[in-house]
């Protein structure tokens, strides 16, 4: 399945083309969720692996690389925990943080970093709830962070009077975001997003977020939630007939050796630049008759 996953990725300049409801990005999209995803990305750690220059910056824990990559002060992190401090529990790694950049109470929450939460991406099991649908593991994992630090949230909000409540994350930190914002908030009507118990302003941004609620939850809280996905990430398009049909592909490519070693060739010669980019085309058209959900 990994190897469907990374072809379908890295043959086709656009794995999903009929995807074209929304807009390209523009330089002012990159501009306003530039500060945003920094936020969001620095909850990954200041391990070497994830971010090489904290080998040089001297940072000895994961609280030190966020104050020293953001505008965040240290004692303004008012909550942090990893992925130890989680291990057993049903919600994933977050920090609750003052932004007073931008006057708002800050919830960032890590993407899949380990085998457990790229499970939970792919189970794609949907629970229906007031006329919604929601990813079952996500849902519960935003309920879960909801409960934990709930009654945090509200202080912070109580002692910062001016500010909004904004929540990041990136992967499924960018779903569980989305979820926990939507959870949060009420809708007024003049269109604008609150949170239910403040009537605070409230909004969420999410750097290719898995895909965590269905169409018409996404269309009714468009103004709530801003995503940022590249055309080619295929874990934000991720749902249970994609998953089926990848299955399906796996199995037509170990049931068609001579095949899949012309497209592992192929598909090399084409990331080195060279060999004939119309391959991409026929490998995709391969995919669309072998799966086993079709439109």
């Amino acid at each position: 399945m990994e190897l469907s996953l990374s072809l379908l990725v890295k043959l086709s300049p656009t794995p999903f083309p009929e995807i074209e409801e929304y807009p390209v990005a523009s330089n002012a999209t990159f501009t306003g969720f530039k500060h945003w995803m920094n936020l969001a990305t620095v909850v990954y750690g200041w391990t070497p692996l994830i971010h090489p220059a904290s080998y040089f910056v001297g940072c000895k824990d994961d609280k030190e690389w966020i104050t020293h990559m953001t505008s965040v002060a240290a004692a303004d992190i008012l909550k942090y925990e990893n992925a130890k401090e989680v291990e057993d529990k049903p919600w994933l790694e977050y920090y609750l943080a003052v932004d007073r950049a931008k006057s708002a109470v800050l919830l960032v929450v890590k993407g899949t970093l380990s085998i457990k939460g790229a499970m939970t991406d792919l189970r794609c099991d949907y629970v229906p709830r007031d006329g919604y649908k929601y990813h079952r593991e996500i849902l519960e994992a935003s309920e879960a962070l909801i409960k934990h630090i709930r009654d945090d949230i509200t202080l912070a909000l109580g002692t910062n009077l001016d500010f909004s409540l904004v929540i990041c994350g990136h992967s499924m930190g960018g779903g569980v975001a989305a979820l926990v914002a939507h959870l949060l908030s009420k809708k007024l009507p003049d269109g604008r997003f609150v949170t239910k118990t403040e009537g605070r302003g409230i909004h969420c941004y999410a750097l290719d977020p898995v895909a965590s609620m269905c169409a018409r939850t996404s269309a009714d809280y468009q103004a709530l939630i801003s995503s940022l996905v590249h055309k080619n990430d295929i874990v934000s398009a991720l749902s249970k007939g994609v998953i089926k049909d990848i299955k399906a592909y796996d199995a037509y490519l170990q049931e068609h050796r001579d095949y899949l070693g012309e497209v592992l060739f192929n598909t090399a010669q084409m990331m080195a630049g060279f060999g004939d980019s119309k391959k991409a085309d026929e490998y995709l058209n391969t995919f669309k008759s072998v799966v086993t959900i079709r439109s």
